[in-house]
């Protein structure tokens, strides 16, 4: 897209009159030159055109695409793997004074800087980058010999440790509301994550406590069509292990998984998925032709465990959860591709990293600001400035990172690995959803191209339906966004390939912590307008980033909201602005699920993309005025979708109280009081009143499948 250039009057005033002034000892002046022209001819938009950017001090992506570092001498530039080419003197803008500190940053953390350098490289973040942290922390210890003397005295030692005492290293505390924000002007934050991602898989490796990553064969019961790949089908230690493999479906839920490469191997990928992996009693007293057309991925949300090796009392497995989704789906033929998770190994690590990246987490507003008494307690145990500090991660909080990174290869800028491996945003699971999403544009592609109709129709693999939950759709949606723009860049048009995205793919999201999804695909966003999470940081049809002709699906749950201030008071060191597991608007177990199965029951659709294009078609056209009928029913319709008015306050809880999603709360207690699901306090209606309402709008019988399906 070209940007008109608009030049501000007034800076280009002062230019002229420069040049007309006889003032040679300026014009001599090529950097004074320089500067003054940059100003002049800065895109400036019109108030009828928005700017695309953030204010001028963090306006980051307006100097993405021609950015160019300081100049300085050639061993400078070495050590921030930079060209050494000379080159004139440059425009140094705010931005990009941030954006060369931060990349220095992190070049120094993996290694590319030179300490004998004596080049002051904090500088180069610039004032804006300084935050109220950073002045009183670094320039009251730094020139404080007296502290660090006193700090070696009681013997604080930096040596590489896996364990530390709550005196010995800080406890990092996530602002969940600045970490989950997707901003081009804030992407330099990446930076810093991918460190901290570092350090915590060095911390895992080198934590005696922590056994390494074993592969154990699986010696259980298997399918006829699934035995031939048993030795590719595998059980781990720990449940990173099965991070982007297919989970297998057995009745004793053992928690095996299969190497993506087979299913990648085989002639129709899609298909073997549908027919070989998916929940295994889906065509029980089914139509011959029920989920025939489409092949359902489900990603789960963070934090679930593969195998119950490790779990809690009551927590289940995501196969389990996979199952019961079919079930209250009526059904549904459903795959999976595991989300690994580092919390079954334990709760926290104490990785170290750099006060560098430190400062620049905090100036981010990454982490929690510390209170006073922290902050002196702090300067006590100063060090020296380059040197590992080491702190405590929660594990979960380490998912939700990852999950964060993983758009790291599209920022603007290159992110530097360590050690040529790749950075932690290439993950295997994203590896994986960008090959099955390369499977089903190419084989939607073969089909179009096909002339004779009656093999296009014997040979055609099934459409691509990518289910995610919650902060797992942002892994999805990187992937999306990578293979497009793997795909333009290499010659391809942006029309063509929204088009190929929009027939091959169609993306479900449940509650989804995510804000932006790349246009293409044919995107349906399922949430609740009292999920804090997906309300804040997921996609809405009232902001932009949602994905072009999105639907949007959103109920009421009937749920109480739980304060994130009270939580914190009834679980003590909890300082995280917030939770993933905290209100139950945010459960897709007890809430977003059922209010999908409604849509669809009450329609009468059984397949995604039937339901994408129903609510995609413009709404019927009244005769009259919608005012005049005694239920507005135009207020909640979706398209050609019937939404029946009383869906959020009698069909969802009694949906709930019929598929048991009362006993998948994050908070019974609260939600249901203390006399249970069937005492006074509770939100949902016996179940006498639940069949009532459900025969009522679904017919007679349906209740007692619902039941059966679920219980």
């Amino acid at each position: 897209m070209i940007n008109t250039l608009y030049i501000r009057k007034s800076t280009l005033l002062s230019v002229l009159l420069l040049l007309f002034s006889g003032n040679i000892s300026v014009l001599n002046d090529r950097s004074a030159t320089n500067i003054m022209l940059a100003a002049a001819f800065t895109p400036v938009y019109p108030s009828s055109q928005p700017s695309p950017t953030a204010p001028p001090t963090t306006r980051l992506n307006e100097y993405y695409g021609d950015y160019s570092p300081p100049v300085s001498s050639p061993k400078t530039r070495a050590r921030r793997c930079q060209p050494t080419a000379g080159g004139g003197s440059t425009t140094i803008s705010p931005a990009a004074i941030r954006m060369d500190g931060l990349l220095r940053m992190s070049n120094r953390n993996h290694g590319a800087h030179n300490d004998d350098d004596d080049d002051d490289y904090y500088d180069d973040f610039g004032e804006d980058f300084c935050s109220e942290y950073f002045d009183s922390w670094s320039d009251s210890v730094l020139s404080s010999d007296n502290l660090r003397a006193s700090s070696s005295q009681q013997g604080y030692s930096l040596s590489a440790s896996n364990t530390c005492g709550d005196g010995d290293c800080m406890s990092l505390e996530w602002n969940l509301s600045n970490l989950l924000t997707q901003d081009q002007s804030t992407d330099p934050k990446l930076i810093p994550l991918i460190d901290v991602c570092d350090a915590a898989s060095k911390a895992m490796e080198n934590d005696p406590s922590l056994e390494s990553l074993q592969s154990m064969q699986y010696n259980g019961e298997l399918a006829d069509v699934v035995a031939p790949y048993r030795m590719f089908i595998r059980n781990y230690n720990q449940d990173i292990g099965h991070d982007g493999r297919f989970s297998v479906f057995t009745s004793n839920n053992e928690g095996a998984t299969l190497q993506s490469d087979v299913v990648f191997s085989k002639a129709n990928p899609l298909e073997y998925v549908r027919n070989v992996l998916s929940t295994s009693d889906f065509n029980k007293k089914k139509p011959n032709n029920y989920g025939k057309g489409e092949t359902v991925v489900f990603v789960p949300g963070l934090h679930t465990l593969h195998e119950a090796n490790g779990k809690n009392d009551g927590e289940r497995t995501s196969t389990e959860r996979v199952r019961y989704y079919s079930q209250v789906l009526d059904g549904l033929p459903m795959a999976q591709i595991h989300a690994g998770t580092f919390s079954d190994q334990k709760k926290d690590i104490v990785i170290e990293i750099t006060r560098d990246t430190l400062f620049a987490l905090q100036s981010f507003g990454l982490l929690v600001k510390e209170t006073e008494e922290d902050r002196q307690e702090r300067r006590r145990r100063s060090f020296k400035r380059g040197e590992k500090v080491r702190c405590r991660l929660n594990t979960k909080d380490l998912d939700i990172i990852r999950t964060v990174v993983s758009r790291a290869n599209l920022a603007p800028f290159s992110i530097p690995g360590d050690g040529g491996e790749e950075n932690p945003s290439s993950s295997t699971l994203k590896k994986t959803l960008l090959r099955l999403v390369d499977v089903a544009v190419k084989s939607t592609l073969a089909g179009s191209l096909s002339t004779d109709v009656e093999h296009t129709s014997r040979k055609m693999s099934p459409h691509l339906v990518l289910m995610a939950n919650s902060a797992s759709c942002s892994i999805v949606a990187s992937a999306l966004a990578e293979w497009k723009h793997h795909q333009i860049k290499g010659g391809e048009s942006v029309e063509k390939m929204d088009q190929l995205l929009r027939d091959a793919v169609t993306v479900v999201t449940m509650g989804a912590v995510c804000e932006t999804f790349v246009d293409g695909p044919a995107y349906i966003h399922v949430s609740m307008h009292d999920d804090s999470l997906a309300s804040s940081w997921g996609p809405s049809k009232d902001r932009e980033g949602g994905g072009k002709d999105a639907v949007y699906l959103n109920g009421i749950s009937p749920y109480v909201c739980v304060s994130s201030e009270a939580d914190r008071g009834r679980r003590k060191n909890k300082k995280h602005y917030g939770g993933l597991d905290e209100n139950d608007a945010h459960n897709m177990d007890a809430c977003a699920v059922q209010y999908l199965s409604l849509v669809r029951r009450i329609n009468a659709i059984s397949s995604f993309r039937n339901l994408y294009d129903v609510a995609s078609q413009a709404p019927d056209q009244l005769d009259i005025s919608a005012s005049l009928f005694a239920i507005n029913y135009q207020k909640l319709q979706k398209g050609q979708l019937e939404m029946p008015p009383h869906l959020d306050d009698e069909l969802l809880p009694s949906m709930i109280r019929a598929t048991g999603g009362d006993r998948w709360l994050f908070n019974p207690k609260v939600q249901l009081g203390e006399d249970g699901v069937d005492g006074d306090d509770s939100p949902l209606p016996s179940l006498d009143y639940a069949e009532g309402f459900l025969t009522n709008q679904l017919g007679y019988n349906i209740y007692d499948e619902i039941v059966k399906a679920c219980g």
